[in-house]
Order: C-alpha cells, then structure tokens, then sequence
C-alpha cells in the first residue's frame, strides 16, 4: 500500500504525455492541407486543385456546417463538430473521468467518419453540391490521428488499470503512415501514368482517392508541337460519333465545348463543308454563329470515337499516316473522361482561329456614328433554308444551333449588315447579330439580352448601351 500512491502518480504521466502527443498531432492537423478537390475548366485548360487547411475548415465549418447539412443534405459538414468533442474527451481524460470519455470518444468517431461522404458546399444555400474528396492530405492524417489516441487512452481506462505507453501510440502512427504511403506509392508507380503523376501527386497529399486510369499517356505535343497548325491549316473531321450521338447532324459545331475531353477545332471540314465558327459572342448566354463554305483541301484528319466507357484520339496527315493516337475512358459518372486531353487540344486548336482585326471598345461607337441614320430595315437576304436553319448573306451561308433564324430581320447600311429578332408584338430586340461588310462580310459580334418589361419593378437585368441603341436603332427604321 506504500508504493499505491507512487503508481497511481506514474500512471497519470503517462497518460498526460499520451494526451500532450494528441495534442500536438491535433495542433498541426490546424496549420496543414487536410482536404482538396480537383477541379477541372471545360473548354480545355488545367486542372487545378483546392486545398482547405484545418483551421479553414474547422473556422467555417463550425459555422456553417449545420447550415450545409440541413439545408443541402451534406451530412459530412458535420464531421468538424467532433473538434469539440475532442476538446470535450481531453478535458475529461485529465480529470480521471472513468466512463465518460468512452462514451464522448465513440461519438467523437462516429462524427469525424462523416467527413468520408463530404461534399464541396460550394457558395450560396441554392448552389447544388460539388465534387467528393478527391484527395487527403497530412492535416486531415494527423485530425484522425489525434482522436484515435484520446479515444483508445479512454477505453483504456475502462478496461485496464494502467495507461499504454507512449512508445505503443508512436508505433500506431508510424504503422498506419506506412501503411497509407505505401497506398500511394503502389497507385502512383502502379496506375498512374506521366499525366497523372504530374497532376494529382504533391508534396501536399498525402492520399489521393481519385481514381487512376491505368492507361499510357501519349504526348500531343511530341508528335504534333503546337506551332505545326496555323490559321491557315484545314483540319478535317471523320466520323465525330459524338456529334451523331449527343447532337444534330446538321450542325455538328453544337458539340464545341460539351466536354473538356471532347475539344473541337473551331476551324475544321466535315461532310461536303467547310465551317468555321466566329466567336462573337458578347454573352455566356448565347451562341456563336458557324459559316459554310466549300471543301478545302485538308492538312490533318482528327477523329474522336466514343464508346460506352473509353474514347479513341487520333489524328493523321492528308496521306492518312498516324501522327497522333491516344486512348481515354470514363471516370464513374462519364462526364470525364481520362487522361485528360482537352487541354494540350485546346492549346492546339487555338492555332487554327483567325485573329479579330475589330477593336471591341469602339464597336458600337462605330456602328452608331457610321450607320445610325442610313440604314434600312428589309434588305434582301439571299436565301433562307428552313431545314438547315442556314441563312445566306452576300454569298456567305451562316448557320446558328440555337436560334431560329427565320424570326430575324434584315437591317443593312454602306458597312454594315444586321440580324435582329425581336419580342413579338413590340420591338424590343432579343437578339442582334452584326456583320461587317468591308473587305469580306463577316459577323463581328453577337448581342443576346435577358430582361422583362421596362414598366417591371424588379427587372432581372439593366439595359445595356447595345441594347438601348438597338431599340433606338428600330425606332428610327
């Protein structure tokens, strides 16, 4: 009985020091990378990855992670309120508390475990969910460390008389760092390819959950640099079986920015035609307009096909050779598709389109001050085809995917040309297409407009100058 005292005193150090090591994983867990997500731009570009550092998490989770869960359903918002129960399990393990901490550190678990089904919240309450964890780095390895140790320090107060060593909760996160490392290491040497390994590995993560492809990753830019396209380069498509199977086959530009995977030159030859698309549009909300031509002759033949998984790539010269050929499939969803080559196409592509001579500041001041008073509504259009929805100007043939082009009317001066369709019954334009008729008649910009009645009390948009000048533009026809 004379030594109980000293035991119980040794005891209690032990379990002290076990708590400072918790304390300190838990600290750390605050100032590192603990989760990220991959977010990846259409229309070509790089991925580039988000980062939440611990102490972000844990300062705007608290104050909206119940928002989140009840108002999206993003249960996993919950999992930053089991910092307090760690606080909580602390405090009570120092004061001896027998059962309690048990009882707090299985609800603690139970918490932290949601946050493998969190979602990107995103912004606004209205804004729909984003993208799973795509990645877990050593602030969120360090977070679960430190409540593994208070919870299995508070079972062990339960079924054991003395603390465990500190050296036993060392050896716990040496095996489980070895053991998730090794995780990595297998999927970075294993599956992933040149792409992969540049994209989704970093210093910074420690474990990423996004899914490999396991297919090579042929360089675009090996076999066909950049600089081999120009504007005046012809590229012809062949059997773009997206287009047949998403889209309309009498426009096939409407597949032009779907998907990331699925980048298309903007100047290309397909079927009997030559099209190229004039982006003149001032606005997310509209459409860009596509001119036909005759065939030319072709530089490079680009082929997308796509399957119920996987995506073949391959481009060859005007003699049918290889030049490039590559392979894909699709993530879990299908709206991806890996390795992700939209990117060093895009780049590509980007070669092919034909520089803007018009100054954008100065458009509607030159069209004002050159045409305002001498121009004239019903001017003759050369032809119209109601099945194509093409429409031909001066021996241009335009074509649009998203507008029926037999609503507009024709407003032509000495320079200019102008498509216009208007709300019926008034003459409040929707949509204004230019063209520019010197040296070539081209488009020069395209002007779609959202708004309600000007008597309304919460219009959804200000008039913008175009639009107050088109209707003025109406007026005085």
């Amino acid at each position: 009985m004379v030594n109980q005292p000293h035991k119980i005193d040794k005891d209690y150090k032990r379990l002290l020091t076990v708590i400072g090591f918790s304390v300190a994983c838990y600290i750390a867990s605050l100032f590192l990378p603990a989760i990220g997500f991959y977010h990846s731009p259409m229309n070509g570009g790089d991925e580039w990855i988000q980062y939440d550092k611990g102490y972000e998490l844990l300062f705007i989770g608290t104050i909206f992670g119940w928002a989140s869960a009840l108002f999206k359903a993003n249960i996993g918002a919950l999992a930053v309120y089991a910092n307090f129960l760690y606080v909580l399990v602390v405090f009570l393990l120092i004061f001896r508390v027998k059962l309690l901490p048990a009882i707090m550190s299985l609800l603690m678990i139970l918490l932290a475990s949601l946050s493998f089904v969190y979602r990107d919240a995103g912004g606004e309450i209205p804004s729909p969910l984003g993208d799973e964890i795509s990645l877990w780095g050593y602030g969120a390895f360090l977070w679960f460390l430190a409540q593994a140790i208070v919870a299995i320090a508070g079972f062990m107060q339960i079924f054991r008389e003395k603390s465990a060593s500190i050296w036993f909760y060392i050896l716990l996160f040496v095996i489980a760092f070895a053991y998730i490392s090794e995780i990595q290491r297998q999927k970075y040497s294993n599956l992933a390819n040149e792409l992969e390994r540049e994209s989704y590995f970093s210093k910074w993560i420690m474990l990423t959950t996004k899914e490999m492809s396991g297919i090579e990753y042929i360089n675009l830019s090996d076999t066909l640099p950049v600089t081999a396209l120009s504007s005046d380069t012809v590229v012809g498509i062949i059997d773009n079986e997206i287009e047949y199977r998403k889209y309309s086959v009498i426009n096939p530009t409407a597949v032009l920015g779907y998907q990331e995977s699925f980048v298309t030159p903007n100047k290309f030859q397909y079927k009997g035609h030559f099209w190229q698309v004039h982006e003149v549009c001032e606005h997310y909300s509209c459409m860009n307009i596509a001119e036909l031509s005759e065939k030319k002759d072709v530089d490079y033949y680009y082929t997308i096909k796509s399957y119920t998984n996987n995506v073949d790539y391959l481009v060859t010269d005007k003699s049918k050779n290889v030049v490039w050929q590559a392979k894909a499939r699709a993530e879990k969803l299908g709206h991806k598709y890996f390795p992700n080559y939209g990117s060093e196409l895009y780049q590509l592509f980007e070669r092919l389109k034909t520089p803007s001579t018009t100054d954008e500041e100065d458009l509607r001041d030159l069209i004002v001050s050159q045409t305002y008073n001498t121009g004239v509504l019903g001017c003759r259009v050369d032809s119209y085809n109601r099945v194509s929805n093409a429409i031909k100007l001066e021996g241009r043939v335009y074509q649009m995917s998203e507008y029926d082009l037999s609503n507009f009317r024709l407003w032509c001066s000495e320079k200019y040309l102008a498509l216009i369709e208007t709300e019926k019954n008034n003459n409040i334009p929707k949509t204004v297409i230019f063209f520019e008729r010197e040296p070539d008649i081209h488009p020069i910009r395209i002007y779609a407009w959202s708004y309600l009645d000007e008597n309304s009390q919460n219009p959804t948009k200000l008039l913008s100058n175009e639009l107050i000048f088109t209707k003025d533009l109406l007026k005085r026809m």
